[in-house]
């Protein structure tokens, strides 16, 4: 009876240990934060953008006169 525990223990370690069990996990970490983290990679490249606009209108710009 205890040999046959030690088993089922043996079984469910190896298969958490397997390299597939644990792409499946992340795979499920992912899907949970890749809202957040696409929302982040967002925002960062909006807010950059506007910066980089914001700098090449003072630095060329366009409309000077003179």
């Amino acid at each position: 009876m205890n040999g046959r525990k030690d088993n089922k223990k043996r079984k469910k370690k190896l298969f958490l240990s397997s390299p597939w069990t644990q792409m499946e996990l992340i795979q499920q970490k992912l899907d949970v934060n890749i809202f957040t983290t696409s929302i982040l990679y967002l925002t960062t490249f909006f807010f950059s953008l506007s910066l980089l606009s914001i700098w090449f209108t003072s630095t060329f710009s366009l409309f000077d006169e003179s």
